[in-house]
């Protein structure tokens, strides 16, 4: 039975047992009216307990004392410098694997973006929320702070990629496609018949809609090709004229 620093009684005989202060320590030798008698300070029995080691008291010079107080401080320094080693080794693997994810971030939105482009009937918003879902569930079993805000930041990067193109598609529902129109219309020339016909029948009245517009060069090439046709008209009476005149001379002369 001992007190912390103080061996009361080497070699108890009683039961031994690992609760400090037990109701056994009354029937020691060394406790009398519930007071350890060998103790200095005549401690009570709640402050004994039994133990397998003994107190050796030993004397040392100061030079050795100083010698194992600089031991134990450079074996503490050495410590301190691999800790700050690995933190430093720490800090930097984690950097990187930040940069890594970013990057891996970005080539899915590029990914993803593209992917929009070419399939146009496949809905990438619907997998990149399932796949939010995976990750918050994920997530769930991670107990270090460091990565859980990571993965954090992450799946928000990833609702507001997911907010952008429900936006993007949106604005492109809502304005049309441009229209094509092609212009197959072709214009008839109508003056140059319905002048032909005024001119063949001169006491009709033809009507011309105001929406065409009279070319003037058909109607001067059409008056010129009457012109000569009624010349023409005009010269064959007068030849079949005189032709009869100088028949009905030769006649009389016959007679």
């Amino acid at each position: 039975m001992r007190l912390s620093t103080h061996v009361c009684h080497d070699g108890c005989s009683l039961r031994e047992t690992t609760t400090k202060g037990d109701q056994i320590f009354k029937g020691c030798w060394a406790i009398k009216n519930d007071v350890c008698v060998q103790c200095p300070n005549k401690c009570s029995y709640t402050e004994h307990y039994h133990a397998r080691k003994t107190v050796k008291v030993t004397q040392k010079k100061m030079q050795e004392v100083l010698y194992e107080i600089m031991a134990k401080y450079d074996a503490a320094s050495k410590n301190k410098d691999d800790a700050q080693t690995k933190i430093n080794t720490t800090a930097d693997a984690k950097r990187f694997l930040e940069k890594a994810l970013k990057q891996k971030s970005d080539e899915i939105k590029q990914n993803c973006t593209e992917l929009q482009k070419i399939c146009t009937g496949f809905n990438i918003v619907d997998e990149l929320y399932a796949l939010i879902n995976i990750l918050q569930m994920e997530s769930s079993t991670l107990r270090n702070i460091d990565t859980k805000q990571q993965a954090e930041d992450f799946k928000r990067s990833l609702r507001d990629f997911c907010n952008q193109l429900e936006k993007d598609c949106m604005s492109t529902k809502r304005v049309p496609r441009p229209m094509n129109l092609l212009d197959t219309y072709a214009s008839v020339p109508i003056t140059t018949v319905q002048q032909t016909v005024a001119r063949h029948n001169p006491t009709q009245t033809q009507y011309i809609p105001n929406t065409f517009s009279v070319n003037t060069n058909n109607s001067n090439s059409t008056d010129s090709v009457l012109r000569k046709v009624l010349n023409m008209q005009k010269r064959g009476k007068t030849s079949k004229s005189s032709d009869e005149s100088d028949k009905s001379e030769n006649c009389d002369c016959q007679k």
